[in-house]
Parts: C-alpha cells; sequence; structure tokens
C-alpha cells in the first residue's frame, strides 16, 4: 500500500516500490502513487539501487521463482534488506522454505549476510545482505541444509 515508501519520502528518502496486489496498489496514497505500481519480484526492475528492501512475500513465490526475485534484486542493488520466514504449508504458501534457505540463495548470487546489523525491527529473522568481492565457492541449494 506504499507505507514504506510515503515513510522514506516524507524523510528525503528517493524511494519507489511495487506490489502483486491490485488492491494493494490501488490503496496508495496520492501523494507517493507516482512512485509505485504493480509488479511481481521476478519482473526484471529497471534502474539501480542503493538498497532494495522486500518483506514476507517469498513464502507466496515458488521455490524458482523466489531464486528469480533474489537474483533481480541481486542485479539492481548491492544491498538487500530482506525478511521472510519459514511458513507452515497452507494454501496460499507455495514453499516452507526459511531464512537459512534464502541465505544460500544470497550467497550463490555473490552476497553474505552482515551480521553487525540488527534488521529485527523488521522480524526477528530479518537479514540485511551485501555484495561481497567474491561469489561463494560453494553451490547452496535451498531445502538442503546448507548454512
Amino acid at each position: 500500500m506504499g507505507l514504506l515508501v510515503e515513510a522514506l519520502r516524507a524523510r528525503g528518502v528517493d524511494a519507489y516500490g511495487f506490489d502483486v496486489s491490485s488492491f494493494a496498489i490501488s490503496q496508495v496514497a496520492e501523494a507517493v502513487r507516482a512512485y509505485c505500481w504493480r509488479a511481481s519480484a521476478t519482473d526484471e526492475i529497471e534502474g539501480r539501487y542503493d538498497l532494495i528492501v522486500c518483506q514476507e512475500i517469498f513464502p507466496h513465490l515458488t521455490e524458482d521463482a523466489g531464486r528469480q526475485a533474489i537474483a533481480n534484486f541481486c542485479r539492481h542493488a548491492d544491498r538487500v534488506l530482506f525478511s521472510s520466514g519459514a511458513y507452515p504449508p497452507h494454501e496460499r504458501h507455495l514453499n516452507a522454505l526459511g531464512p537459512a534457505d534464502w541465505e544460500g540463495v544470497f550467497a550463490s548470487e555473490g552476497f553474505r549476510r552482515d551480521l553487525s546489523v540488527d534488521a529485527s525491527f523488521m522480524t526477528p529473522w530479518a537479514a540485511y545482505y551485501f555484495r561481497t568481492a567474491e561469489l561463494a565457492s560453494v553451490a547452496c541449494v535451498p531445502g538442503r541444509g546448507n548454512r
């Protein structure tokens, strides 16, 4: 509904946002409507950003779509604030992958978690990732217990 975009813009941040939900986008405040649009996390993002924030959408993506979305984020920013907990199976949850699984996907894109950043203001399992100079040498497969 554009709440984060609205809050950041009120503080002078050049923020943009998208959501797959037509309803959510229809609720965006008029003042920030030009900065919010309907799209999926797997749709190619245009431009380059200082930081991409993604909160709790990954249970609603298939594992493959989640991998595509993370690769998309990593192509367009050097830092990602990411939150996706492990949720029990449910008709609206398309995968049960948790934070450690997605951390492996970030590693395969050359990103590492910055443990010095406490992102728990977002959710208890939120993590801040940054691009490293080298790609991880070990491929990590979600759901296989990689650390």
